[in-house]
């Protein structure tokens, strides 16, 4: 009897090599702090699918301490955010709120916008056309 595929395997082995690193270049992140330890914003670039998603998640804990009220990612640079990515966000905003604080979220494409809007999650993560800080 034939073994099933490996499906991780299967999804890596029809993506380009470049795209298997979840840190590279296609999904970006750096990070800065604000108003002492009260903000930290996070500037996200690329591409935010099932294969970056995780990358991305992880690099987010270290926000995720407690020490931050406001986490403020600014997603200007994101051409493409999947389901995988929007999981994330709220992920992040969930436990923000658990920890008595908010995540915003800046400057969606047109199309990452119109995924948050379709989903519904625009009631649940702030979202700003701007900075919050303006």
């Amino acid at each position: 009897m034939p073994t099933a595929p490996n499906l991780s395997s299967l999804l890596y082995s029809q993506v380009p090599e470049h795209r298997s690193d979840p840190d590279g270049p296609f999904c970006d992140v750096s990070f800065t702090e604000g108003n002492g330890d009260a903000e930290a914003i996070v500037c996200v670039s690329g591409e935010v699918d099932l294969l970056t998603a995780p990358g991305l998640q992880t690099r987010l804990a270290g926000c995720l301490s407690g020490r931050h009220r406001r986490l403020t990612i600014d997603i200007s640079d994101v051409s493409f955010m999947g389901a995988s990515g929007l999981s994330v966000l709220v992920k992040v905003a969930k436990t923000m709120r658990q920890q008595g604080g908010e995540l915003i979220v800046l400057h969606p494409q047109p199309m990452v916008r119109r995924m948050i809007e379709v989903t519904g999650l625009e009631s649940y993560i702030r979202v700003e056309p701007v900075h919050a800080s303006s």
